[in-house]
């Protein structure tokens, strides 16, 4: 296959970074240390379709580390047309709002000084 120019799309690519990450070279951005660096988790429906009557997040802001806690109620923003070629009725509020619409659609961000792993609310 000879390569086609201008696109690394449909044409084979050198991964020059393997042999680093394979022998435990390579650097992470997870491995950086940076001081008040702060780290944010979505919380995830795990319903495929629902109406949102309310979105308790009372205990997740009592959590040792957790320095907020965000829904679309408090952030407010505008629904997002996430790409070019879908129309405009179609945009998505970046996390639900009165409707969840799968399974992995966001309910939540919890923004926290460490990225360890949160019990799963019960909602």
């Amino acid at each position: 296959m000879t390569p086609t120019s201008g696109s690394i799309l449909g044409n084979p690519v050198k991964r020059t970074e393997d042999p680093g990450i394979l022998r435990g070279e390579a650097g992470y951005f997870d491995d950086l240390d940076v001081e008040g660096l702060l780290h944010v988790a979505f919380v995830r429906s795990t319903i495929s379709h629902a109406q949102i009557e309310s979105i308790d997040t009372s205990d997740a802001k009592e959590m040792p580390g957790v320095v907020a806690v965000y829904t679309a109620d408090d952030l407010g923003l505008e629904p997002v047309q996430g790409f070019a070629m879908v129309p405009a009725a179609l945009a998505r509020p970046p996390l639900a709002h009165d409707v969840v619409r799968f399974v992995g659609d966001m309910l939540a961000v919890v923004v926290a000084e460490t990225a360890r792993p949160l019990t799963r609310p019960s909602w």
